[in-house]
């Protein structure tokens, strides 16, 4: 990623490397290093400041867990960073696109109900967004969907996809590209 130095990306990869290891004060660091970037990245993917901060916190809680997974030579940290944390953002929607759903079968429980807190950041990403956020998945093709949900769901890098699904690594990033591209047609369509 761009915005990052050489020595920002070295010292990242440091700290990830001490936290596989079971550091816990490189944990400290490296969460005080990094999440102001992974925090900013939850907020325009989920646009809710308390569902950014939910997810950043799964987020570095699988960092922890899972540090042992990051490997250097596969690129940058801070896009591996990123990868846990759609996965967690797109639990959490999920999580409240099934909550919704479940509102949703009883109208008169619904109408009671504060699905999703009036507030002007949050006003925009709402049940109908999720709604058809689900709708335009289900119309992907099944191996688009698929590159797309290990991806963005389980934070895999392209790489890890053409190595899991046997695949060579262009028509992984290829059916990732397009599925992305029918994805926003059918998120911005009528």
């Amino acid at each position: 990623m761009g915005r990052h130095s050489p020595e920002d990306l070295d010292r990242v990869r440091d700290l990830l490397d001490q936290v596989a290891h079971g550091s816990k004060p490189a944990f400290a660091a490296l969460y005080d290093e990094t999440s102001p970037y992974v925090y900013g990245a939850l907020l325009r993917l989920l646009r809710n400041p308390q569902w950014a901060t939910e997810a950043l916190q799964d987020c570095y809680i699988r960092v922890w867990q899972h540090a042992d997974g990051y490997a250097a030579a596969r690129g940058d940290p801070y896009g591996w960073l990123i990868g846990i944390a759609r996965y967690r953002a797109l639990d959490l929607l999920r999580a409240q696109t099934d909550r919704a759903g479940r509102l949703a079968e009883n109208a008169s429980d619904l109408r009671d109900a504060a699905v999703v807190p009036k507030s002007p950041e949050t006003e925009t990403l709402t049940l109908i967004d999720l709604e058809q956020l689900q709708r335009c998945l289900a119309h992907l093709p099944a191996a688009q969907r698929e590159c797309l949900l290990l991806g963005y769901y389980e934070g895999h890098s392209n790489q890890e996809l053409a190595d899991r699904l046997h695949l060579p690594l262009g028509t992984v990033k290829a059916w990732i590209r397009r599925g992305l591209v029918r994805l926003r047609s059918c998120m911005e369509g009528p």
